[in-house]
Parts: structure tokens; C-alpha cells; sequence
């Protein structure tokens, strides 16, 4: 595949969602299913790491080069959700730490869809039909999503990312899923405080209850 053919992070403008008819909440019934279409989003090749509606702005905030260099740009946009009293300095101190200890984030780029929730998988039975609201796809690591299509029953869970890995589940899996959990509350803080949005006291908890986690 020659270079114009790849997705470029710097470049990607908009991305168009087809229409998908019916819904059904995603069956634990699909958690094989599930983790086929994640690894299949997560075959296509990307250059970069930054999150595609953010490709037009500046840096660090799209066009990084790997995905520790992107999570770690994001720890200078969490200053104002701090200085605005929405964390306080302790709990801010310890989210920044975290964002620029680049151990937890070195890990190559994928395609990812970037809020791979379940309400965002449509599913009947075994069988996916679709997955919609694509708005925060972008380049970055693939414990993103994983970590995102939390099934809530461990079992469920467990059997997507046996799945997921057919070689075995990575030992560091726990750690991984962990660090991105708190990764996307904090994307979704800071997100929704540049869009000046509402909702942001009541993201506090899933901070420290995400920092908590062993």
C-alpha cells in the first residue's frame, strides 16, 4: 500500500457514517463477534497519532508521532479544566503525572474508533449489524477501545479479549485497561470543557475512582 493510499492523521477531514436500520443493546452473545470487528477496524493502517477531528489544529493536539508523544500533549490542555477548580491540585498532579509517564502509552498506533462503547455496537444475537457514532476515531493506542467496551461481567469481558488475543491474553492487560479507562474520562473531561459543556463536576468521581484502581 503506497503512502497516498494510508490514512494520514494530519490530513483526514470528515468521515461519513452509513446509515444503519434497527438496534438492539449489544448481547454478551456478540463478544466474539465484537472483538473480530475491533481487530479488523484495528488492521487498517495509520500514520501518526491524534484524534481525526483534531487533525486541523495544532499541535500537540493533532499530527503527534507516536501515541505516548499525543497523550502526553494532553497534559498541558488539562491545566485549564484544573485552573477552572474542576480538579484539584492533587488530583490534577496525579492525572498529569500519569499522562507523561510515556511507559504506560508505549504501544504502536491503530485505527481506533475512539468511543467504542457497547451502546455504539448494534448487534442481534452473535450477529454485529453495525457500530455508529464514529466522531472520535482517530490514530492511537488499541487498549483505547478495549478498555472502552467495558461488557461490565467479567466473563463477558474476559471472552472478548480471549478473542481479541487468540495468542493469549497479554499479562499487563489489567494495567493497560486500567491506564486508558482513566485516559478516556480525562479525553472526556477536557473535551467537554473546550465545547464548554455541563457535565463536568460529575466526572470527578470516575477520576479518583479510575486512579483507585489497582
Amino acid at each position: 500500500m503506497s503512502d497516498a493510499e494510508r490514512i494520514d492523521a494530519e490530513a483526514i477531514e470528515c468521515l461519513l457514517s452509513q446509515h444503519v436500520t434497527g438496534y438492539e443493546p449489544l448481547s454478551g452473545f456478540a463478544a466474539n463477534t465484537v472483538a473480530a470487528v475491533l481487530r479488523a477496524v484495528h488492521s487498517l493502517p495509520v500514520r501518526g497519532a491524534g484524534f481525526f477531528k483534531e487533525a486541523s489544529g495544532s499541535p500537540p493536539c493533532a499530527g503527534a508521532a507516536t501515541w505516548a508523544d499525543q497523550v502526553a500533549g494532553l497534559a498541558d490542555r488539562l491545566g485549564p479544566v484544573a485552573d477552572a477548580g474542576i480538579l484539584t491540585p492533587t488530583l490534577h498532579a496525579r492525572c498529569r503525572d500519569l499522562l507523561l509517564d510515556e511507559r504506560r502509552w508505549d504501544q504502536p498506533c491503530v485505527y481506533v474508533h475512539g468511543d467504542f462503547h457497547p451502546r455504539h455496537v448494534l448487534s442481534a444475537g452473535s450477529r454485529v449489524e453495525g457500530i455508529i457514532d464514529w466522531a472520535d476515531c482517530g490514530a492511537a493506542g488499541p487498549w483505547l477501545d478495549l478498555a472502552r467496551m467495558d461488557f461490565r461481567e467479567p466473563g463477558l469481558q474476559r471472552a472478548m479479549l480471549e478473542a481479541y488475543f487468540p495468542a493469549g491474553i497479554p499479562d499487563d492487560a489489567p494495567s493497560h485497561l486500567a491506564n486508558h479507562r482513566l485516559l478516556y474520562t480525562l479525553l472526556a473531561l477536557m473535551w467537554e470543557y473546550e465545547c464548554g459543556g455541563e457535565w463536568l463536576h460529575e466526572r470527578v468521581p470516575d477520576i479518583e475512582a479510575a486512579l483507585a484502581t489497582p
